[in-house]
């Protein structure tokens, strides 16, 4: 990760209020033999997410949200890295063709030199071009390395304040991650996020405990995702830039000027 990226990062694990613990628990860690204390007086305890309150369900939902943000920003900032090292191969490989055609026109005569100045003129420009754009996916990977940190530490204060809500305050953090997960693994919590669709999903459904408003209100027409400006901007794939649809042209010219 760049220097920019690792100041930042440092910034806001410093800053959060559950370092060194992970943002989402493993899928190993066992929840058959917890041996967690009891609830403090402020907590509602893992009995009183039987009827779900309105308050966990808004803190799920959102745990929800984010958790998908999450997974779809790994996705991107996997592709986006992938773009990276693909140019930084070009780079290297153009920066080879320049040196060797450099060799070339030094050690030949003025006939020679004469033919093939355009050609390594053609060539530093295509470079130059390359370096552009590596430079702006470099940018790219910057900033989404730093919005994964951004997201991590947002999931993190949800984990936080629902295990506050349940096992009360002031919270244990070397419990945090089993806590949360004897949340998470509730009957009650668990087939509440299994109505949840994560960050493309307009609502969670409301328990069967709510008012019949409230469900009227929960089946009134939802504005399509794909209408969401936000949404669209943070799934779409760079692999539809500019940068990426010319990378044939340029491992063409590679070729081309490699037969020198």
């Amino acid at each position: 990760m760049k220097l920019t990226v690792a100041v930042l990062t440092s910034l806001l694990v410093a800053c959060s209020v559950t370092t060194a613990n992970p943002i989402l628990p493993s899928a190993t860690t066992s929840t058959e033999s917890s041996s967690l204390p009891a609830p403090n007086g402020n907590g509602i305890g893992l009995q009183g997410l039987d009827s779900l309150p309105a308050e966990v369900e808004s803190l799920l939902e959102k745990y929800s949200k984010k958790r998908g943000r999450y997974s779809i920003q790994l996705e991107l900032c996997k592709s986006i890295e992938s773009q990276f090292t693909e140019h930084q191969g070009l780079v290297t490989l153009l920066e080879k063709e320049v040196g060797k055609l450099r060799t070339v026109l030094q050690s030949g005569d003025g006939d020679l030199r004469r033919g093939r100045n355009g050609k390594m003129e053609g060539l530093k420009a295509d470079l130059e071009n390359l370096y552009s754009k590596y430079s702006k996916i470099e940018k790219q990977e910057q900033d989404c390395d730093l919005d994964i940190i951004i997201l991590e530490n947002e999931l993190n204060f949800l984990k936080v304040d629902l295990v506050k809500l349940v096992f009360g305050v002031p919270y244990n953090a070397k419990l945090l991650d089993e806590q949360f997960w004897e949340i998470l693994a509730h009957s009650t919590v668990d087939a509440y996020l299994e109505t949840c669709d994560g960050e493309q999903s307009s609502g969670c459904k409301k328990s069967s405990a709510q008012a019949p408003s409230d469900q009227q209100e929960s089946q009134a027409p939802q504005p399509s995702p794909e209408a969401s400006p936000e949404t669209s901007s943070e799934t779409s794939s760079p692999e539809a830039s500019p940068e990426s649809s010319s990378m044939g042209q340029t491992l063409s010219t590679i070729g081309t000027y490699n037969k020198i």
